[in-house]
């Protein structure tokens, strides 16, 4: 009985801990995303944009996921600038797609660039996937600490809950 209670209160801080490491993550992407934002923004021209497919842990996975490789040009103060920007990964490929199709070669778009540097650069608007996610962050923060609450609450009943 007292072993339940111990392993339950362990997996209580383990989830406990677990929600702290996702609102970390949740406070650095939602910094990075302030830190996008103030980057200056441009007009770019496209030179290619692709759609890649590719498995993020094994050559066989049965869930592939697709992001959209976008070579652009544009002019950063004084500078000419070639940026390769990628969207985050996505496991929808016909939004991929549509997007891809409708930028070809010569559109326009608009990007933001890292002033310390401008090949750093992002899409300005939220056609894509981006590489941070602080509200997904905050969702899975979230339920980490609501396991961690009814671990923590059943570990401290007098009965047990096991059946």
């Amino acid at each position: 009985m007292n072993s339940l209670r111990a392993i339950g209160a362990l997996l209580a801080v383990f989830f406990a801990l677990c929600a702290a490491g996702a609102l970390v993550f949740a406070i650095i992407d939602g910094i990075t995303a302030m830190r996008h934002e103030r980057w200056p923004a441009v007009t770019a021209i496209v030179r290619s944009a692709e759609v890649e497919q590719y498995h993020p842990f094994t050559r066989d996975s049965p869930a592939p996921t697709y992001s959209v490789k976008v070579r652009a040009m544009f002019i950063a103060g004084h500078r000419f600038v070639r940026a390769n920007i990628s969207s985050a990964s996505s496991y929808r490929p016909e939004a991929m797609r549509r997007w891809a199709d409708a930028h070809p070669m010569g559109s326009i778009i608009h990007v933001r660039y890292n002033p310390a540097n401008p090949s750093d650069a992002e899409l300005a608007t939220g056609d894509l996937p981006r590489r941070y996610h602080a509200g997904v962050d905050l969702i899975i923060a979230a339920i980490f600490a609501a396991l961690a609450a009814v671990l923590l609450f059943a570990s401290r009943q007098r009965k047990s809950l096991a059946v």
